[in-house]
């Protein structure tokens, strides 16, 4: 298999009209999610201060969720970069649920925004990038099986979309396979992060400057 014959079975993949028109403007989409909820910060946050003791403790399942989704992504990129559109990865992260990478950038949008102490804001982007990548996976899911096959039949049965299931824990733990990790991807996915922290300090200094009425 390669990445050409991938392009004709994408060509040849039945796709919903809804699917495919929310697969193309997916960015687009994510980013007027990104408006609404900073706008949604700003009205949440404007001039409330919270406790002391409440604010270390989201600023800390903020954190953690930030550092869980961060590394999600760093880890699923091992497996994938040598293989999109060639294999059908379906060990480490894969072999939890099929899609690590979205799975790491929903919690670590949620833990960035956990940290801001906005419930309304966090709620925006968790409706927002579910609704997105709800359909992403739908379409993404059709041009696989179109191109794998009962492969990817039998991958879709045995692992689930974004939930990770106990079944699926354990078999990462017995059956863990390292053949398909490549650290090519390494440094690119290190600088997304340092990106990512970059706009998360961003956020919170946003964050402090309308809670505290200066802005």
């Amino acid at each position: 298999m390669n990445e050409q014959s991938f392009k004709i079975a994408k060509a040849k993949t039945p796709h919903s009209t809804v699917a495919k028109f929310i697969f193309r403007q997916r960015a687009l989409l994510l980013f007027f999610t990104g408006i609404l909820t900073i706008s949604t910060l700003y009205q949440d946050v404007n001039g409330i201060l919270l406790p002391a003791k409440l604010g270390y403790i989201l600023t800390g399942m903020g954190a953690a969720l930030l550092a869980a989704g961060l590394f999600v992504r760093l880890w699923a990129s091992l497996y994938i970069v040598h293989n999109r559109n060639k294999n059908l990865v379906c060990s480490g992260p894969y072999g939890i649920v099929r899609n690590p990478l979205y799975v790491g950038n929903f919690v670590a949008v949620v833990g960035a925004l956990t940290m801001t102490g906005s419930a309304y804001a966090t709620l925006a982007a968790f409706a927002g990038m579910a609704f997105v990548y709800y359909f992403t996976i739908q379409y993404e899911d059709e041009r696989l099986e179109q191109f794998f096959g009962q492969q990817f039949v039998e991958f879709r049965c045995r692992v689930p979309r974004v939930l990770p299931s106990i079944h699926a824990l354990k078999a990462l733990i017995v059956d863990q396979d390292f053949d398909k990790i490549s650290y090519n991807n390494v440094g690119k996915e290190l600088a997304r992060a340092f990106q990512a922290l970059a706009i998360v300090v961003l956020l919170l200094a946003f964050t402090y400057t309308v809670r505290h009425g200066l802005m």
